[in-house]
């Protein structure tokens, strides 16, 4: 009988197709660089960057803004117990008043530091004069020695007393005071009482003066022939009529 064949499995692989050696062509070999040629016009090289100049001072800098501190610090007030009465910038602040009778006298001498040693030279220079020296002039008709220091005192009772009132009351004005007329009243005063009261009342002016305050001493009042005053001003008028006198009694 003729032979039967065996069907392969339903489920059989089919058999595999011989692989070929190259399914794809090969990639194309890269091509060579081409050979780099030197440009015959090459484009300029960049210049290079100039060096910076070097840095000099301007001899006339404009001036820097000032810049104003929104939280400026808080100025500590404190006063000065013992304020001078010859302060520079007094100088340059005050109002225009008429010129102190005595500068030249008083010349560039602090004026407090004036009214407080001037006394004590007065005393000094006097302390051991015989009646015949309280009785004599520094010169033909003038006043004698013990008059000087009568008019010391009177003087020391006036000019301080306008003090007095300009800080006391407002828009004050002074009253003149005729030397002669208040001498006239007390001739008859003995030198020394006149050189206690005179001692005296400069050390209650000058405590007066010393306390003070920057506004008080500027604080204006007027006079009838120098017109606006201060009592810093009658300070300083004080302080040269005391040299003024010394100076005359020192020629007796």
């Amino acid at each position: 009988s003729a032979r039967r064949t065996r069907n392969p499995p339903p489920h059989a692989a089919p058999a595999s197709r011989p692989r070929t050696p190259h399914p794809h062509p090969p990639p194309a070999p890269a091509p060579a660089p081409a050979p780099r040629t030197r440009d015959p016009h090459p484009h300029p090289a960049p210049a290079p960057a100039p060096a910076p100049a070097p840095r000099t001072r301007d001899p006339h800098p404009p001036p820097r803004p000032r810049t104003r501190d929104p939280h400026p610090a808080p100025a500590s007030r404190t006063r000065d117990p013992h304020p001078p009465l010859c302060e520079k910038e007094w100088r340059c602040t005050l109002l225009p008043m008429h010129k102190n009778p005595y500068a030249e006298a008083l010349g560039t001498r602090d004026p407090l530091q004036a009214l407080a040693e001037t006394p004590e030279k007065i005393r000094r220079l006097v302390s051991e004069w015989s009646e015949k020296q309280w009785n004599a002039s520094y010169e033909p008709g003038k006043w004698t020695g013990r008059e000087i220091l009568i008019h010391l005192a009177q003087t020391e009772l006036a000019l301080t007393t306008r003090v007095r009132f300009a800080l006391s009351e407002e828009n004050y004005r002074a009253q003149p005071f005729s030397q002669d007329a208040w001498m006239a009243h007390e001739a008859a005063a003995d030198a020394r009482t006149a050189l206690d009261a005179y001692l005296a009342l400069r050390r209650l002016n000058v405590l007066l003066f010393r306390n003070l305050s920057a506004e008080q001493r500027r604080r204006t009042f007027q006079h009838p022939e120098y017109g606006e005053l201060s009592p810093e001003w009658v300070a300083a008028q004080l302080a040269g009529h005391d040299l003024h006198h010394l100076a005359q009694l020192e020629r007796i």
